[in-house]
Formats: structure tokens, C-alpha cells, sequence
């Protein structure tokens, strides 16, 4: 499909015709996104960089600039690709589309886990370049060689796709027979079109598949709980105290950090005696240890905040409102959910709908809620991410705090987010069908990808799966309630 388009033929004498209806306001519109792109992505960085590492480490802060531009610049090709559709513009969005792939794909694949084994490998004494080189290269290389094992593999015997189509037969009829004129006595007879995928398409096609059990698990509960939690700060926020107050929790503190400090130099001395290898419960107790040092953070944060009154009342008002904000971005994706992707046939086209009524009063609007829509999800899966590794201790926890956090950190959420971009473009691709149909995005993700052998089954019910994740979220808040308990270790302290 995709290679009948590259390589149709007069391809290169339709280029140079094309050029004369080319919509150059449209160029101009994707360039100064991406200029702006380029700019917010700077922005966050200066934004969450931790002070020590301003002035060093340049090379990783330009990996998470073009990483995060990327994902970014994923998610808007599909809105763009219907204004240039609507625009009558022939720009070829096929190729822009192949070319972020690629840049996607070699980010994700090799630039940031080199750089994460990188920095991840350092140690505290005696550290030596040479042998975070070394040990980044080994791990990377082996991740190179497991994927491209299971994408050869994959990829010759399930590479192919199976579009759904109807054949119509009919009794023969006279050559001169208008074609026009409506099919005598037609049967039509539903059979699969069978096309091999070009190995990119495929490539790309993985990675959605694993953004995809991360969009459903991280994203199901983070479009609960960042509109709670954002929620829960405001009502939380902390109220001036008086300074013997503060001592009281500053002395508090200074016990807890204490405590932290023995745990701390316990797990160092349990890495060195094994060599600066960890197993599966000292990764656990290693998380666990990070995520009471996050909770230490944060309490000695409010408590200064609450003494000094250094935080102006209306940033909290702003987390209000963006919560209110979110549960109304949540409550319409599970209306559009349930009206346009689980009913059959569907009884609305609900934000399809809007986005061509945007469309129709200014092009840009309908870009502008398309990226909201999608950069939520984006959003909630990052929350999601965190709220789940805070409690199972499974996964590596990498917050992103305000003016503190290391560059590992940022790019293991720069990568959580790419390849999460991925299976939001796929997941809206599929949401917003009717408002990008007759598009490139809709050849690759719709046509191509959602109808994969093994896989079509996962990407077309992904719906439901998100639907499922929500609801069970929204349950568990219902039963528990919003606010967090201590941990069990903590209480036995206390008492």
C-alpha cells in the first residue's frame, strides 16, 4: 500500500506539476509549529533542569529537546494531514510521515537508552568514562540485537496486513455499458486483501504495540488521577504556620532523612558486595527508597512553602482549574469512547464533529483541540506512570519536579512519552476516523497497522481495554478515597 504510493509511476514529473498547488500558507503554518515546538520543548527543559546540571551535560539536554519535539510533531501530523486534505494542498505528508517515523524510531531504539545506560552506569567513586561508554554500549547493543531478532522474526511471518474488503460479481455486461449506472444483479462477498508491509511500517507498528499496553495501563488511570490529584492540591495546599510549627516538622523531617540516610548507605554497602549488580527485591527496596525520598521532598517543599508563604495562592487556583479542566477533557474522550468507538454503528461522531466545526470556523482550531485532546493523553500517561511505580515498586520512578530534576529523569520520561506517542496517534487515528479520513495518517495507522496479523485484534479492541482502566480506577477512588496513607513502616515509627 504504502510503496504502490511512493512508487506509482511519473511520481517525479507529478512532484515538480504538484509544486503550483501546493497551499504555501500550510507550509508556513508547519513551520512556525515546529518552530514552537522546538521553543516549549526548550522551555520545559530550562523549566525542570535541576541547578546543577545548568551550566553541563549539553549533549543529553539536546537529545531530550529533539525527543520531546518529535513526540510532539507525531501527534500533530494527523490534524496537519486534514488541513492539508481540506487546503486541497498536495504537500506529500507520506513522506513527512515516514521521515518522523525514522526519526522516532532511531531516538527511541538507540540515541536515549545509550544516553540512559549512560548515566545510569555512573558511580559515585571512582567513576570512569570509559567504562560508562563501555557498559552503555553493551546494553544498548543487546537491545538492538533483541529487537531486531523479534521485528525479523515477527515481520517474516506476520508482516502482512488483512484489509477488509467486499467483492461485487455480477453477469457480464455490454462494453458500452455506462459505469456510472448501478451494479445489475451484484453480490457482494467480504474477502481479506493480503499486503505485505514495507519493514518500517512494521518497526513502527511494535513500538505502538508496547506504547499501547502502556497507554492503556498508565493512561487508564492517569486520565483519573491527574485530574484528582491536581484537585487534591488545592484543597492540600498548605496554610501559613508559625515558626515553632515549622520547627516541629522541620525536626520531623530531619528524623525521617536521618532514616533515609542509614537505608541509603545499607543499599550502597548490599551493591557494592554484589558488585553494583541488583536483584528483583533489591530493585524493589531501591524504589521504595526513592519514593520516600520523593514524599521527604515534597513535605519539606510545603513546609517551607507553608512558613515562608513563597508559592503564590494563585498557582493553586491554576491546579484547580486545570483539574476541573481535566475531568472535563476525561469525561468527554469516555463520551466519544462510548458514543462513536463502542456503539455500532456509531450514534455520533461527538468530538469529530467539533473538530470539523473548529475547522470551518478557523483551520487552526481544529488543529489547536485536536492537540489538546492528544496531548492529555500524553499527559496522563506520564501521571499514570508515576502514580503506578509509587505504589508497586516495579517500575524505575523518574518524577518530574520543577527545577530539580536530574537529566536521567528527563529522558526516561522523553522516551516514555515517544513511544507513548506513537500509540496515541494510532489510538486517535482510530477515535477520530471520520475527521481524518482521506489522509496519509489514515493509509498507515487505519489501514495498515490496525489490520496487522496477531496484533489487529489489540489495536481495534484498544478501546474497550481504556474504557475498562478508567472505570476500574474511578471505582478505586470511589472505594478508597483520594487521600494517601502512610506507609507501614512509617506508622510503626510514629507509634
Amino acid at each position: 500500500w504504502d510503496t504502490a504510493l511512493l512508487r506509482r509511476p511519473g511520481r517525479a514529473h507529478s512532484i515538480g506539476v504538484a509544486m503550483a498547488t501546493i497551499a504555501w500558507p500550510l507550509i508556513i503554518l508547519i513551520i512556525v509549529m515546529f518552530i514552537l515546538i522546538f521553543i516549549a520543548a526548550a522551555f520545559l527543559l530550562v523549566r525542570f533542569q535541576h541547578p546543577d546540571e545548568a551550566l553541563r551535560v549539553w549533549v543529553p539536554k539536546i537529545i531530550f529537546i529533539v525527543g520531546l519535539a518529535a513526540a510532539f510533531i507525531n501527534v500533530l501530523l494527523l490534524p496537519l494531514d486534514v488541513a492539508n486534505r481540506n487546503s486541497g494542498s498536495t504537500l506529500d505528508m507520506l513522506l513527512l510521515f515516514y521521515i518522523v517515523y525514522a526519526l522516532v524510531l532511531f531516538m527511541s531504539l538507540l540515541v536515549i537508552p545509550f544516553t540512559l545506560f549512560f548515566y545510569e552506569s555512573e558511580e559515585a567513586e571512582n567513576n570512569e568514562i570509559h567504562k560508562q561508554a563501555y557498559t552503555a554500549c553493551c546494553y544498548t547493543f543487546g537491545a538492538l540485537c533483541i529487537f531486531a531478532l523479534v521485528c525479523g522474526l515477527l515481520y517474516g511471518f506476520a508482516g502482512t496486513t488483512r484489509i477488509p474488503t467486499r467483492a461485487l460479481t455480477s453477469r457480464l455486461v455490454s462494453a458500452n455499458f455506462p459505469v456510472t449506472f448501478p451494479c445489475i444483479d451484484c453480490t457482494a462477498t467480504g474477502v481479506f486483501l493480503s499486503i505485505q508491509v514495507s519493514l518500517l511500517v512494521y518497526m513502527v507498528s511494535l513500538l505502538a504495540f508496547v506504547g499501547l499496553i502502556m497507554m492503556v495501563c498508565y493512561g487508564g488511570v492517569g486520565m483519573v488521577n491527574l485530574p484528582v490529584n491536581l484537585i487534591n492540591d488545592f484543597m492540600t495546599r498548605p496554610e501559613k504556620i508559625t515558626f515553632d510549627e515549622f520547627q516541629r516538622r522541620r525536626t520531623e523531617i530531619g528524623v525521617r532523612c536521618s532514616k533515609l540516610i542509614d537505608t541509603s548507605d545499607e543499599l550502597s554497602t548490599k551493591a557494592r558486595s554484589k558488585g553494583g549488580r541488583r536483584g528483583w527485591s533489591d530493585r524493589r527496596k531501591f524504589n521504595r527508597f526513592k519514593r520516600d525520598v520523593i514524599a521527604l521532598e515534597k513535605d519539606f517543599r510545603k513546609n517551607n512553602e507553608a512558613y515562608k508563604a513563597s508559592t503564590h495562592p494563585y498557582w493553586y487556583y491554576l491546579k484547580l482549574s486545570l483539574g476541573v479542566l481535566g475531568i472535563i477533557f476525561t469525561i468527554l474522550w469516555v463520551l466519544h469512547i462510548i458514543l462513536y468507538m463502542i456503539l455500532f454503528p456509531p450514534f455520533s461522531g461527538f468530538l469529530n464533529d467539533m473538530f470539523s466545526a473548529l475547522d470551518d470556523v478557523f483551520q487552526l482550531f481544529g488543529v489547536a483541540a485536536y492537540f489538546c485532546f492528544a496531548f492529555y493523553l500524553l499527559w496522563a500517561v506520564i501521571k499514570g506512570q508515576m502514580h503506578i511505580g509509587m505504589r508497586l515498586m516495579i517500575v524505575s520512578i523518574h518524577p518530574m519536579v520543577v527545577g530539580e530534576t536530574l537529566i536521567s529523569s528527563l529522558l526516561f520520561n522523553v522516551m516514555l512519552i515517544l513511544l507513548s506517542s506513537i500509540a496515541v496517534s494510532q489510538f486517535c487515528a482510530t477515535a477520530f476516523a471520520s475527521y481524518g479520513r482521506l489522509t496519509a495518517v489514515s493509509s498507515i495507522m487505519l489501514t495498515q497497522i490496525s489490520n496487522l496479523k496477531y496484533t489487529s485484534f489489540f489495536f481495534k479492541n484498544t478501546s474497550y481495554f481504556l474504557l475498562c482502566i478508567i472505570g476500574l480506577t474511578t471505582f478505586w477512588y470511589c472505594l478508597c478515597g483520594v487521600r494517601q496513607k502512610k506507609p507501614k513502616k512509617e506508622k510503626d515509627d510514629d507509634d
